[in-house]
């Protein structure tokens, strides 16, 4: 059985880490917490150096948000509407 803390060495918001499945209908993500969310993945490393990153943000209720739900894969179809904000690297792929 791991501990908490997870593997040796591993930092702790790393070993923490985990997926909902559900999100709460009434929170809203706040503009300053998009900009450091879209900043911390601009920062983020690719594969192959594919940069520059290009995202698509979606909020909970407006027109890009309900076009990225529907171009999902089945299984985040399911809690995807719920989420207050969707971000999608676009750096690869094209949403109609």
């Amino acid at each position: 059985m791991q501990d908490e803390a997870g593997p040796p060495g591993l930092h702790p918001l790393l070993a923490s880490r985990w997926s909902p499945t559900a999100f709460d209908p009434a929170h809203e993500v706040s503009d300053p917490d998009t900009v450091s969310l879209l900043e911390a993945a601009r920062r983020a490393p690719s594969a192959g150096n594919s940069q520059p990153w290009a995202f698509i943000v979606g909020r909970r209720g407006d027109e890009t948000h309900r076009r990225l739900v529907r171009h999902l894969a089945g299984s985040s179809a399911r809690w995807a509407p719920s989420a207050s904000l969707l971000v999608a690297n676009l750096s690869h792929r094209h949403v109609e």
